[in-house]
C-alpha cells in the first residue's frame, strides 16, 4: 500500500490520460521528483499542481519537454523576482513611515 499523500504514476497516467513514457521523460529532465515506494514510482501530492501545468502545456499548447523545461524555469524566475520585489517594497514601506 502506498503511503498517504503519494500517488503512483500509473494512476496519474490513467487519471490524466497520459502515457507512462511521458512521465518517464519528465523524470529524465528532472521536472518531477519521483520516489519508488513499494516497487511503484510515485509522486507526492505537492507535485500534482506542477504536473497539471505540464500536462496542459504539453496537450493544449503542444509544447515538447525541452520547451516545458524552459517555461517552468522562466515561471520560477518570475516568481523569485516577484518575491524580491515584495521584499523591497516592504523595506521601502518601513522607511516611508
Amino acid at each position: 500500500m502506498i503511503p498517504e499523500g503519494y500517488i503512483s504514476i500509473e494512476r496519474l497516467s490513467s487519471l490524466y490520460k497520459v502515457r507512462l513514457t511521458f512521465f518517464e521523460e519528465l523524470d529524465d529532465y528532472g521536472l518531477i521528483r519521483f520516489q519508488t515506494l513499494e516497487h511503484l514510482r510515485c509522486v507526492h501530492e505537492d507535485e500534482i499542481k506542477k504536473i497539471e501545468i505540464i500536462i496542459r502545456l504539453h496537450h493544449e499548447l503542444e509544447i515538447n519537454t525541452p520547451g516545458i523545461e524552459t517555461i517552468l524555469h522562466l515561471l520560477k524566475k518570475v516568481e523569485n523576482l516577484q518575491e524580491e520585489l515584495q521584499r523591497i517594497q516592504n523595506r521601502l514601506d518601513l522607511y516611508e513611515d
